[in-house]
């Protein structure tokens, strides 16, 4: 079941959103109790944790940038040669929410045009 506000209605440019979120720091970025409910205790502290999420958001370049029509954001960044680390963000003008986030195969990225 596809949930209508978690599609992809827009691309964003990647110089854009980079300039967005520059000026938020670490400390502005907050993992949500929803950000790694997918994981075991064990996967939390080998895999990913909330600091290392933020490296991403603040020192990685994404490669796909769009905003869902639930306002949110859907950031993908490399993860490896053949995955994307895919995560959810709710970016309001005083902090960055990470809502959640998954590591998808590189194909599964959307292709679509930016949007003038």
């Amino acid at each position: 079941m596809v949930v209508t506000g978690h599609i992809i209605h827009k691309r964003l440019r990647i110089k854009d959103f980079v300039d967005i979120i520059k000026y938020y720091s670490t400390e502005q970025i907050k993992c949500t109790d929803h950000t790694f409910f997918r994981l075991s205790e064990k996967q939390r502290k080998e895999f990913l944790n909330c600091e290392k999420l933020k490296i991403y958001i603040t020192e990685k370049i994404p490669i796909f940038v769009g905003i869902q029509n639930n306002g949110c954001y859907a950031i993908y960044y490399s993860f490896n040669k053949m995955n994307a680390l895919k995560m959810i963000l709710d970016v309001k003008p005083n902090n960055i929410s990470i809502i959640t986030f998954y590591i998808i195969n590189k194909v599964t990225i959307p292709k679509m045009k930016y949007e003038k």
